[in-house]
């Protein structure tokens, strides 16, 4: 807990934590703790462990209240371990004794103008930094979102709750006389060191502040800088003299070595690094290819003619203002700006770059040059630009949301950020009146896990980011921070040290491109500005989706590539990133899995098709993995199926690789059914990349072949994007990122496990434990797995979670939650197993049309009864007239978007009449309603219901009403062929005990349905017969009704 689960260091964390919370830990850290809330009538001495809202830890014999301070978990300490606690808060409470007098000290001896500057210095620092987030021992002191306590936002008039902004506008003579509790002392002692040190007190976000915690703190800073090279007479006695001795250290460690920032988005912490300063301008002949290649092709100039890259994009600028009209200028630069960010995207793989600036140079320059500081800041926003690009087909970044509109949204945002700091480069008496700004990030920073507090980056996924910034030389001086550019990533791992420095050399080119701008007004030239990136030109590159008739929808012209998210995949996640078997205690890799895709691309080459027929669970994983990765159309067939039926959907696939396993080496193993071809004796023979114009990633995808419960099997083509788009929305809904761990155990010849528990983790940089299926014989061993692996989460059939209730078994704590689907999920097996096993079961909704979720419950959340909401498509209820029933009304669920099919069923020849509606709209066949809120609710298929006294009656309610008698298990009800052409409904169920009799059977439904709603007779059978993914099969039980009724 105190890691935020492994998303920081445990040293950095215990840095939170305050003297009497690191007793705790220190002589308790090795108790088992009870996950939630402690029961009030707990006995003995009860420790609570929570989390507050904006991420600190608490550990506290108080237990935790309120809506901000959310229960983890608790433990009972053994009375044994009272006096060891006593003894270690009395040790750490000498460690700080002697910095916690200097602090008193130094607050007594301070006249009342000394006061009164620290307490200014002390708001500006926090006026114009967001966010702050500091702690002293039990407080927090912050002005974050709405636990702000320290000063108004943006310029807004002081209450008093607001601790900086109530002082700082009291009288010298008032303030001196203001009687300040004990940590707010030392608060201000805080801010007055790191300014003497010369450090932000962001450095200190989520962390402890007191002067105990920065006597350590300065003495790590200490010997940082003298790792770096930084000297010092000696390290002094004493905090004031130490932030002294600090801030000379960092000066003189400026000539010679460059800072950065590591930022944490869960506790907000900057930390400062450094590195050696790197040179000046690089060659022009190795500027990446794309840069090379614009400059060529479109202005003919060859970069071996130049020195260096100064030379170069000068006589480029120079060529781009020749251009005659103001349009083509602007968009020739706008052009190569992009072409900059996108080299920095391909070589250091992101999902989103982005490079902002403003948009007429020439404007700021003659500003500059003039001193009219204040017109600058007085600018409105629209002058300067923030250019937003999407890496197409990557793992993708807009989610739900229309890429033009997140991508114009993010864009107008950083668009507001750059001005919002502009007023940060200049001297305060010449700002406009009631202009709040936050100081300029000068220097570059890496940030990771971004998503966690920041809501801008919850907003558009944005978990992992950096940015590298370069200066502008205008009238005779460097003005910090004018360019930059942005990478990020919505899942995998976060960027490095490294990553950053191959940054700042493509930063370095687009501030030479600037400076070449601001250098034509010496030679008299007309400089280009930027035009474009708002809302229109990111419709305009991201247009709304099209569909072609007769073929399968990909959704969004720029959605997300399964293949794509793969080949991201293997790049950032190769060594890390597996599929585990659990049965033989096997990792393959993602770099196993990409050796696999390379052969299967040079087997069956472009655009073909393989058929997966292979026992091994952990094989069929990497097959379709390495399958949809080479942009081939894959389809995964049931092992268990017979050899008759295999033979037909054999030749209704055509495969041209017929996959029958995986070597050790990464070898596919197999035939080709139709023809022979050869497999290459060289394994790069088949080497392939994202890049590669021989793989054809809109031609990859699924061919599934449905169950057959209710009709025959029928293919269902999914493709490359239809597939991104709901392993994407599966990724953001669930939250997996490369430390997760996921169970599979469900059949992969079904979606359900291929979406749910294979794609989104492995392409967000996780691993996959597949284990041998479910068998009740062997539940233990699939158990046993979880536990061996630490599995977060599976997903399952409600029958599943039932068996593993029955048999006793025990799951591990890692579990975070199970998710069902395939079949009804009642509310009895849905409570007794998040009481039994303390993690929840999330309702979803799908069908193979769908790819797999239509809808989702939220995790941990949800409504009795109902299977989510959707699952970035849209649903409708429809009437008999196929047009939409109020909210509440009954009817059948209809799906369209970017994951539902619309071309007919794969290699049909007429197409079905019923399921397929036009504009893209898919009947389900399964009735339901919809809530005020969204939420769906299913009560049973179209086609199993009967009429009784011109009422309809669903048989899936009949189900769940039978369900809620004790005497009865796994009811199933079917309509069946009654006198004069009526339908009878015939209850098929299994005994728990003694069999109750008939009539208290239709008495028990009659009671709850009315007098319609009764079974017309009841069958007693062994066992009901499901498809294998938990569906009862209607059709089996309805042939075997003469047999089972006597």
């Amino acid at each position: 807990m105190v890691t935020c689960s492994g998303r920081f260091p445990g040293e950095e964390a215990e840095a939170c934590l305050s003297l009497e919370e690191r007793a705790f830990l220190h002589v308790l850290g090795d108790i088992a703790v009870i996950a939630g809330a402690a029961p009030p009538s707990t006995a003995g001495s009860v420790l609570h462990l929570a989390r507050f809202a904006y991420g600190r830890p608490s550990l506290s014999w108080r237990a935790p209240e309120g809506r901000d301070l959310v229960p983890v978990a608790w433990m009972v300490v053994p009375t044994s371990r009272l006096a060891h606690l006593a003894q270690a808060g009395e040790r750490l409470a000498r460690v700080a004794n002697a910095s916690e007098a200097e602090a008193e000290a130094w607050f007594a001896a301070l006249s009342a103008e000394e006061l009164r500057k620290v307490v200014t210095e002390a708001a500006d620092a926090v006026d114009h930094t967001d966010p702050v987030l500091l702690y002293l021992e039990a407080d927090t002191f912050t002005n974050f979102d709405r636990f702000n306590n320290l000063m108004p936002k943006s310029g807004a008039p002081p209450d008093p709750q607001h601790l900086l902004g109530r002082l700082a506008g009291l009288a010298a003579s008032v303030l001196a006389t203001t009687e300040l509790g004990a940590n707010e002392r030392r608060l201000l002692f805080a801010f007055f060191l790191l300014r003497r040190a010369g450090l932000s007190p962001e450095e200190r976000n989520g962390q402890q502040l007191s002067p105990w915690a920065l006597s350590a703190f300065f003495s790590r800073k200490h010997r940082q800088y003298l790792e770096h090279g930084g000297n010092t007479p000696g390290w002094p006695d004493g905090l004031v003299a130490q932030a002294d001795a600090l801030g000379a250290q960092k000066a003189a460690l400026r000539q010679s070595h460059t800072v950065y920032r590591w930022i944490n988005g869960v506790t907000f912490r900057k930390e400062e690094r450094w590195r050696p300063r790197d040179a000046g301008a690089g060659a022009a002949a190795k500027l990446p290819a794309g840069i090379l290649k614009f400059g060529e092709a479109r202005f003919g100039l060859r970069a071996d003619a130049f020195g260096d890259h100064d030379e170069y994009f000068l006589e480029l600028v120079r060529r781009i203002a020749r251009i005659g009209e103001p349009s083509p200028r602007s968009e020739a630069l706008g052009a190569l700006l992009e072409t900059v960010v996108r080299a920095a995207m391909d070589r250091l793989p992101s999902h989103l770059g982005m490079t902002r600036g403003m948009r007429d140079l020439r404007h700021l320059q003659d500003a500059l040059e003039e001193g009219r500081y204040a017109d600058v800041c007085a600018a409105p926003i629209t002058d300067g630009y923030c250019a937003v690009f999407a890496n197409e087909g990557s793992l993708g970044f807009c989610g739900r949301e229309p890429p033009a509109k997140l991508l114009s949204a993010v864009s107008r945002r950083m668009q507001f950020n750059h001005w919002h700091y502009t007023p940060g480069h200049f001297a305060a008496d010449v700002l406009p009146s009631r202009r709040h700004f936050y100081y300029p990030p000068r220097m570059s920073d890496v940030a990771e896990w971004s998503d966690s507090q920041h809501p801008g980056h919850v907003f558009a996924r944005v978990r992992h980011a950096m940015r590298s910034s370069a200066g502008l030389r205008i009238a005779g001086r460097t003005w910090p921070g004018l360019v930059d550019i942005r990478l990020m990533r919505s899942v995998g791992q976060p960027y490095t040290d490294a990553d950053l420095r191959e940054l700042d050399g493509f930063t370095e080119l687009i501030r030479s491109i600037a400076q070449a701008v601001l250098s034509l007004k010496e030679h008299g030239m007309c400089a280009p500005t930027v035009t474009g990136f708002d809302r229109a030109d990111y419709e305009r590159r991201y247009p709304p989706p099209g569909v072609a008739d007769g073929a399968p929808s990909d959704g969004a012209s720029e959605g997300h590539s399964i293949g794509a998210m793969i080949l991201d995949a293997f790049r950032i996640h190769g060594a890390s990133s597996a599929i585990v078997c659990a049965e033989s205690n096997t990792a393959f890799t993602l770099g196993f899995v990409e050796r696999v895709a390379e052969r299967l691309a040079a087997e069956v080459g472009p655009g073909g098709t393989i058929a997966i027929h292979c026992r091994s669970r952990a094989e069929q994983a990497i097959l379709i993995t390495a399958g949809l990765a080479a942009g081939l159309l894959v389809c995964p067939l049931d092992p268990g199926m017979p050899d008759a039926a295999m033979r037909a959907l054999i030749r209704h696939v055509e495969p041209d690789f017929l996959a029958t396993g995986v070597s050790a080496e990464g070898w596919p193993q197999g035939a080709a059914p139709t023809r022979e071809r050869p497999v290459p004796a060289d394994p790069r023979a088949g080497r392939f990349s994202a890049t590669d114009a021989s793989i054809p990633i809109e031609g990859g995808g699924l061919v599934v072949y449905t169950s057959g419960a209710t009709g025959s099997p029928k293919g269902v083509r999914l493709s490359d994007r239809q597939i991104g788009e709901n392993v994407f929305f599966a990724q953001a809904h669930f939250g997996y990122d490369a430390t997760w761990v996921s169970g599979c155990l469900l059949p992969l010849h079904h979606t359900f496990a291929t979406i749910s528990d294979l794609l989104p983790v492995l392409c967000a940089g996780g691993r996959v434990v597949v284990t041998g299926g479910f068998n009740p014989t062997e539940a233990g061993l699939v158990a046993a797995a979880f536990a061996a692996y630490d599995v977060r989460s599976f997903s399952s059939v409600p029958l599943v979670l039932d068996a593993w209730m029955a048999l006793n078994v025990s799951l591990p704590s890692t579990l975070r939650f199970a998710i069902t689907g395939a079949s009804p999920l009642s509310e009895r097996t849905r409570t007794r197993y998040a009481e039994r096993y303390g993690h929840p079961v999330v309702p979803c909704y799908g069908l193979t049309e769908s790819v797999c979720f239509a809808t989702a419950s939220p995790v941990g959340g949800g409504k009795p009864g109902a299977v989510g909401r959707a699952a970035g498509i849209q649903i409708r209820v429809l009437g008999p007239d196929l047009n939409p029933v109020a909210v509440g009304d009954h009817g059948e669920i209809a799906l369209c978007g970017p994951s539902v099919i619309t071309g007919g069923y794969f290699r049909q020849d007429v197409r079905t009449e019923e399921p397929f509606l036009e504009e893209g709209w898919f009947l389900t066949g399964d009735m339901g309603h919809l809530d005020t809120d969204g939420y769906l609710y299913i009560t049973g298929r179209r086609k199993n219901m009967i009429i009784r006294g011109g009422e309809k009656v669903y048989l899936e309610d009949v189900d769940r009403c039978l369900e809620s008698h004790p005497g009865i298990a796994e009811p199933v009800c079917v309509q069946l062929p009654g006198l004069f052409g009526y339908e009878r409904a015939v209850a098929f169920v299994v005994a728990v005990a003694e069999p109750p009799d008939d009539a208290s059977i239709r008495a028990h439904v009659r009671e709850r349905m009315g007098p319609i709603g009764g079974p017309d007779e009841v069958v007693w059978v062994n066992r009901i017969p499901r498809s294998a993914t938990g569906k009862p099969l209607r059709s089996a039980l309805r042939d075997r009704y003469p047999e089972a009724r006597h």
